[in-house]
């Protein structure tokens, strides 16, 4: 599951596609962020991906403070969905 916090969920564990589209119907929108490489899982981008198809330009995708590691783009192969992407130090 996933908790909303200003308008933002960080580093879920997990997300259920239709729960999040659900979330999002009747906001101005939501952040979905990840703060680490390790918070990346193939399942919740892919879970993510089909979010984004469902709610259209009302998700943002960021990635954030991926300094030590550095920012992996090969994670953007799950995303080809995402409307809104944002990256920052």
């Amino acid at each position: 599951m996933f908790q909303v916090d200003g308008g933002r969920i960080t580093d879920p564990d997990a997300l259920v596609a239709a729960d999040l589209a659900r979330a999002v119907e009747g906001t101005d929108g939501l952040v979905v962020q990840f703060s680490n490489p390790d918070a990346c899982k193939v399942a919740t981008l892919q879970a993510l991906n089909e979010a984004c198809r469902l709610a259209g330009g009302r998700l943002t995708v960021r990635f954030y403070q991926h300094d030590d590691e550095g920012f992996d783009a090969r994670c953007l192969n799950h995303l080809p969905d995402v409307a809104n992407l944002a990256s920052s130090d």
